[in-house]
């Protein structure tokens, strides 16, 4: 296969795990949403709701409210996993722009999870049971991923 072979194909394989982590976890989310408003009965949901329910609840009961910050993660997800299947189809076609779609998911990807892990803090859920170091691994992975991408991308020295 060659080194140039590998590094593509070590670049293909972070994109589509973590394409397919964020169309996993967005289903999931949906799922919970679209179970919140009765439409559904899935045996297959994120469960996250609960726990949106349990950090608004300090501040305010409000089903309507909760129902809307999932549906904001939802399209904050969503809009993750659409940009990193989008970079995963460039750098299997090696677009000149693969690299810069790639990053733009990874960092949209970074930012879904940052925003989690503020919100765990903002809101202290941690002393509701939710614990932000799971996100933290998650961001890290993700950056670690976009440096990984980044290196793999450049051109082998000429020797």
């Amino acid at each position: 296969m060659g080194w140039l072979g590998a590094r593509r194909t070590l670049g293909f394989g972070l994109l589509v795990l973590w394409s397919v982590y964020f169309v996993a976890i967005t289903a999931g989310n949906l799922t919970e949403l679209l179970w919140s408003f009765g439409w559904i009965a899935p045996d297959f949901r994120s469960g996250n709701l609960h726990w949106i329910t349990v950090t608004t609840s300090i501040y305010v009961d409000s089903e309507p409210l909760d129902q809307v910050l999932l549906a904001g993660a939802v399209l904050f997800e969503a809009s993750a996993a659409f940009l990193l299947c989008r970079a995963t189809v460039q750098w299997v076609k090696r677009t000149p722009t693969a690299l810069a779609a790639s990053r733009a998911g990874l960092l949209v990807g970074t930012a879904v999870f940052l925003v989690y892990a503020i919100s765990v803090e903002a809101t202290i859920s941690y002393a509701r049971g939710q614990n932000e170091s799971d996100y933290w691994v998650i961001i890290g992975s993700l950056l670690a991923s976009m440096l990984v991408i980044s290196l793999l991308a450049r051109e082998p020295a000429d020797t």
